[in-house]
């Protein structure tokens, strides 16, 4: 017994005679067509975003900085201030029987300071936040390495109440403040661990780190989510490989040898 295969018959196509089929290969000029035309409107509108938004920054596109600002807007309330005035290390500013004090603790991001209060002895520690959920160094301007100075230095700052710009609120015993420092402080070494564990069983790119979530629990979204994640994850990646507990081979990170 002998078979004989023959094409499926196509189905008739647009403009087609009767029993006339499509011609062999036609989808494909289609679908070639189709995804060109794609290709074109979708360069068009990001040449047109681009335009109007700006040009990517770093680890922040445009179209995430316009939904950040429209959300802090929202939700904050936010308003520009030209009559804001910026201050520097050291600065100090003198209320009658009280002073304030300005202490540069970088790391959160590049311009976050701690305010004493003197002779009183109260430090607004600000997004020092001591909670559980530990650092935060996601921004543009934030920095792992700075930030990891500013948990050594912040308990060195001669107060008596600490004051944090939520979460923990106010905190008067010195040990509850130190305890609460080095587990906030703890969480940079449990996520950089965290990344160096991963990379152990599989090597991957900073894309395929991003989608792993070390920051923020899977299932959380938010319109800056893969932003801080990618800007954090990255600067852990920059010290691992500074420590020399990883390496890099065109864009892929793994274990060092």
């Amino acid at each position: 017994m002998s078979s004989v295969l023959t094409e499926p018959r196509p189905a008739s196509f647009p403009g087609a005679q009767p029993g006339e089929s499509r011609p062999a290969g036609a989808w494909v000029v289609y679908t070639l067509l189709f995804s060109s035309a794609c290709i074109i409107v979708g360069l068009l509108w990001d040449i047109s975003w681009h335009m109007s938004i700006g040009r990517d920054k770093l680890w922040s596109p445009p179209h995430v900085l316009e939904q950040m600002r429209s959300k802090i807007e929202r939700q904050f309330h936010y308003v520009e201030r030209p009559d804001a005035m910026g201050y520097s290390d050291g600065a100090v500013w003198e209320l009658g029987g009280t002073r304030v004090r300005a202490i540069h603790m970088p790391g959160h991001t590049s311009g976050h300071c701690v305010l004493l209060v003197e002779p009183e002895g109260v430090a607004f520690i600000g997004d020092i936040d001591l909670s559980s959920f530990g650092p935060y160094y996601g921004d543009a301007t934030s920095s792992l390495e700075q930030f990891r100075h500013t948990l050594r230095a912040v308990r060195n700052i001669p107060a008596s109440a600490w004051v944090t710009s939520h979460h923990k609120g106010v905190i008067t015993e010195r040990a509850t403040f130190v305890a609460l420092l080095e587990t906030f402080a703890a969480k940079l070494e449990a996520r950089e661990n965290a990344i160096a564990a991963h990379l152990t069983a599989r090597p991957s790119t900073l894309d395929e780190l991003v989608v792993q979530r070390f920051v923020y629990p899977r299932g959380y979204e938010d319109v800056f989510i893969d932003a801080a994640e990618r800007r954090t994850i990255a600067q852990h990646l920059a010290s691992l490989l500074r420590a020399g507990r990883i390496a890099e081979d065109a864009g892929r990170f793994h274990l060092a040898s």
